[in-house]
């Protein structure tokens, strides 16, 4: 198989898993500080995983799934339906 066009660089990956928030956990359990020192490691591979799924307009079943948890805008929320919201 030839390899994918280069549309995000392994540079690119690197720097965002480098930035990553040090609360940032994924579906998988990961910590954000782990991923942040296996960055050198793992940016070649993801960037090649990125690259095939726009080469081929294809998206792993994996990266559709999220865990979301709702977080109140204020301390004790009363109306459910108005108090969830992106956090400021």
């Amino acid at each position: 198989m030839n390899p994918p066009p280069d549309y995000v660089s392994d540079w690119r990956v690197f720097r965002m898993l480098d930035s990553l928030s040090p609360t940032a956990t994924g579906l998988n359990g990961l910590p954000a500080w782990f991923l942040r020192v296996a960055a050198p490691i793992l940016c070649k591979h993801v960037a090649f995983l990125f690259n095939i799924s726009l080469a081929t307009s294809t998206v792993a079943q994996q990266w559709k799934e999220a865990s979301i948890t709702p977080v109140p805008k204020i301390d004790t929320p009363t109306q459910h339906y108005l108090t969830f919201g992106p956090s400021q």
